[in-house]
């Protein structure tokens, strides 16, 4: 039984909440830290226009305060890509800041 403690614990610790601002709007993007690996965050960091975001993050976001009138925005790759650039651009960039560890 304390091993499901433990696990359940873990995955709570693995979701992680952060505020994205765009054009003065804020609002939460949740996402699961262990959706990514090492090998992903580097290819991310390294492969510049060749990275495909949107299936990253499609990965990774649990959910998000994104509406569409009274429906959420459902979190699929299809979306991300059909998103205006300056707001995928603000969710990475607020989720990958998170994920980077403190520099102190």
């Amino acid at each position: 039984m304390q091993l499901s403690i433990v696990k359940k614990a873990a995955a709570t610790q693995a979701r992680r909440t952060v505020r994205v601002t765009v054009e003065g709007e804020v609002f939460a993007v949740t996402y699961n830290i262990e959706g990514l690996s090492l090998a992903d965050l580097r290819q991310l960091t390294d492969a510049g226009e060749q990275t495909d975001i949107a299936r990253y993050l499609a990965r990774i976001i649990v959910e998000w305060e994104l509406f569409d009138g009274d429906e959420q925005v459902p979190v699929t790759v299809e979306t991300l890509e059909a998103m205006p650039l300056a707001l995928v651009k603000a969710i990475s960039e607020a989720v990958f800041a998170d994920i980077a560890p403190s520099k102190s």
